[in-house]
């Protein structure tokens, strides 16, 4: 059976995930909890894909966060010096970023939907679903909400996961 403590790593890895939604700084903390949790099941149940995909996801997520921290220094310089970039470059950016965030989702999905044939807890699909349409809908910024939810449904989906 799986530790009480890689469940909890998990669950709370996910919910500082979304938490970062509100605080960012929380992100990586939750992402990294969530990685290293995701290593033990993966050790567990003997699939490595599990734990393959979370860390492609994380790296992605990690260009999403390094473009989003770098177009918001550039905001704030263009704020501060009253230099007016071309909105279209800061377009350019959101774009590159939210391509960063959806292909992280996409690889979290696969870690996710891959957990859930393992585990047979269905709730891991249906949550990366939604934060794969949450990822697809970012651009829009709807898709923020969506992803949100989704973060927490995992949290709460591994806190009462069942390991076999």
């Amino acid at each position: 059976m799986v530790k009480e403590t890689t469940k909890l790593w998990a669950g709370i890895g996910s919910l500082l995930v979304a938490l970062g939604l509100l605080f960012p700084f929380l992100t990586l903390i939750g992402l990294i909890l969530l990685v290293l949790a995701l290593k033990e099941f993966a050790d567990f149940y003997k699939d490595k894909n599990i734990f393959d995909m979370a860390i492609l996801g994380f790296v992605f997520y990690l260009f999403g966060a390094a473009g989003s921290g770098i177009l918001s220094f550039l905001f704030l310089l263009a704020l501060f010096q009253k230099i007016r970039f071309i909105s279209i470059f800061f377009m350019l950016c959101f774009f590159f970023i939210s391509l960063f965030y959806l292909l992280g989702t996409i690889f979290f999905k696969i870690s996710f939907d891959q957990l859930a044939h393992v585990t047979k807890e269905e709730n891991f699909q249906a949550a990366s679903l939604l934060l794969l349409i949450g990822g697809l809908f970012v651009i829009l910024l709807v898709g923020f909400l969506l992803i949100f939810i989704a973060w927490i449904w995992l949290s709460i989906t591994f806190f009462l996961v069942r390991a076999n």
